[in-house]
């Protein structure tokens, strides 16, 4: 777990790409309306769910292609360890280094705008629960388009991504509404769970399908 938090920390690229491409749209985002424009809240929710589905796929994109090309996956099956430890490992790196700091940043973004006025810790953890879920989902995409290019990944795992933003849609409206969220985070929690489980699973077969 440290040697992938460390080898992620290297490429600084890879983490602190996004999470500055995430910075400049929340930044951006206001800038296009007028600041006291009723439609700035509402406008806020539908820009942080696209940018945290755009994030999710930049940050995953190429997750295993170094390890896939340099033999790393090959020399690991034919030393008897296990895939599915090394992707379960990856992404637990990139919630930590890109999820983590992403949840908090539009967290901070979504005060400034308007969108939360309360319940901030509730707010930052759905936030960084999506972005589990979502990382998740494109990691799998990942895996599947490795030598076949990013766009099959996008396509074939798109759909399953569309009832994680619709949840985390009505998740936001509960907390602008200031209606209770506990229920629908308690469940974007559990659905976080199982998908980082699930999705590493099935990256890591899908790898030693490619290997093999």
């Amino acid at each position: 777990m440290m040697n992938e938090l460390y080898m992620l920390f290297q490429r600084t690229r890879d983490w602190l790409g996004p999470i500055l491409i995430f910075t400049m749209i929340m930044i951006a985002f206001p800038l296009s309306l007028n600041i006291y424009s009723a439609d700035l809240i509402s406008s806020f929710e539908s820009v942080l769910v696209i940018s945290l589905l755009m994030i999710a796929f930049i940050s995953s994109d190429g997750m295993f292609n170094e390890d896939f090309l340099d033999g790393s996956f090959e020399m690991l099956i034919s030393e008897g360890g296990s895939i599915f430890q090394t992707v379960f490992e990856k992404l637990c790196a990139s919630f930590l280094l890109i999820s983590f700091p992403i949840a908090l940043a539009g967290l901070l973004f979504s005060i400034a705008n308007g969108a939360i006025n309360q319940n901030y810790m509730i707010a930052f953890l759905g936030i960084f629960f999506v972005n589990m879920i979502l990382n998740s989902i494109f990691a799998f995409g990942s895996a599947i388009s490795l030598n076949k290019g990013a766009i099959l990944g996008v396509i074939s795992v798109l759909p399953f991504s569309m009832p994680a933003i619709i949840l985390f849609g009505r998740f936001l409206d509960s907390i602008s509404s200031n209606i209770s969220s506990i229920n629908l985070l308690q469940l974007l929690g559990g659905i976080s769970i199982i998908t980082f489980l699930v999705f590493s699973w099935l990256c890591s077969k899908i790898i030693k399908l490619h290997i093999e």
